[in-house]
Order: structure tokens, then C-alpha cells, then sequence
């Protein structure tokens, strides 16, 4: 099965940029999914940290912060456009892992 996908730098907020990797996930010959791994941008980086002090891995803070993270990921479309037959395809709001 030919697939194409192409990822570009995507401008999530004002002052934020994310590098974007996205690896196709395929079952029997169809594709099921899309792995991506994303790298924040140093400033982003830093306000992150800034704002889980020093709290150690695990904690409730960096829960906190991961779920809000994830909220305004889920709420941009994981910065990601899908087109099937014309139509944008909706993708499932968390990941199975």
C-alpha cells in the first residue's frame, strides 16, 4: 500500500514552535494510526520546567502538567490535518499507549 505523508514544522502558539515526526501505523494492510514524537522549542522547554519547579518525576505537578499539555494538543487536532476521499478525518483524542 503507497502512502505518502509529509510533516512540516508547525506553529502551535504565538511563541511556540514544535518539530514534528510522524511515523505511520499500519494493521492488515491498513493504516490505524499515527506515531508522532515532538520536540518543543527551548522556550517552551524552559516555561515547562519553570513551572513544575522541582517537582520529581511522576508527581501530581508534571501529571498536571502533562494532562494540560495534552488537553491543547487534543484541542489543535494533535497539530495534524488527515484528508481521506475529500474529507478531514477525525482522530480518537487519546493514544492506546
Amino acid at each position: 500500500m503507497p502512502l505518502l505523508l509529509a510533516a512540516a514544522q508547525a506553529w502551535s502558539h504565538p511563541h511556540s514552535f514544535i518539530s514534528m515526526q510522524a511515523t505511520p501505523v499500519q494493521q492488515d494492510d491498513r493504516l490505524t494510526g499515527l506515531k508522532m514524537h515532538w520536540v518543543m522549542d527551548e522556550i517552551t522547554s524552559a516555561d515547562l520546567l519553570y513551572d513544575a519547579g522541582k517537582a520529581k518525576p511522576g508527581s501530581v505537578v508534571w501529571k498536571k502538567l502533562a494532562a494540560e499539555v495534552m488537553a491543547n494538543v487534543m484541542a489543535q487536532h494533535y497539530f495534524t490535518e488527515f484528508w481521506h476521499e475529500g474529507k478531514p478525518v477525525k482522530f480518537g483524542n487519546l493514544p492506546p499507549e
